[in-house]
């Protein structure tokens, strides 16, 4: 972990070493030309010069309104925002399977448990009852444990389209 910490801190730096180092010579650049348009300008040509690079400023900084700062500030998050918008609109294009046990119980009810995702159980009076709910519950179990993750996201409604097939070992596949 402390290396991932000690890469990142020296990309810090040397982002913040080239940005001072461009600062410096853009300074120094400004310096130099002010300079040399003293040594060739009469007082008054200077004064509209001066005037001229006032009133540039004020428009440079009226129609950025803070861009520069705002754009820094929210780049990871955009990034972040299109990663989980990719992940999940190509959601549904995934094919899952999971393993499920259907046993009877002592009433006659169907039992189901998906193996795959420990504690996710359901029951039906019938095998296609008992299937179409333990769907629901893998469905629930999927997003419980994405919210648990720390994420609270928009998962598109994809339980409609589950498909179940049967081997012929007796386990059924969701």
């Amino acid at each position: 972990m402390s290396e991932v910490v000690d890469q990142s801190l020296q990309k810090i730096v040397k982002g913040t070493g080239i940005i001072f180092v461009g600062t410096i010579i853009g300074m120094l650049l400004g310096f130099v030309s002010r300079v040399i348009i003293v040594r060739y300008t009469t007082q008054s040509e200077y004064g509209i010069y001066s005037l001229a690079l006032v009133i540039l400023s004020i428009f440079v900084t009226i129609f950025t309104l803070g861009l520069q700062e705002g754009s820094t500030r929210y780049i990871e998050y955009i990034r972040e925002r299109k990663f989980y918008k990719d992940i999940f609109t190509k959601f549904e294009e995934v094919e899952m399977k999971f393993n499920i046990t259907i046993e009877i119980d002592e009433d006659g009810r169907y039992v189901v448990e998906c193996t795959d995702l420990p504690g996710c159980l359901s029951e039906g009076e019938t095998l296609k009852e008992a299937i179409e709910n333990i769907s629901e519950a893998i469905v629930g179990c999927l997003k419980s444990r994405l919210k648990v993750a720390g994420e609270q996201l928009k998962i598109p409604s994809f339980h409609h389209k589950l498909d179940i097939s049967l081997d012929i070992t007796g386990t059924t596949h969701v």
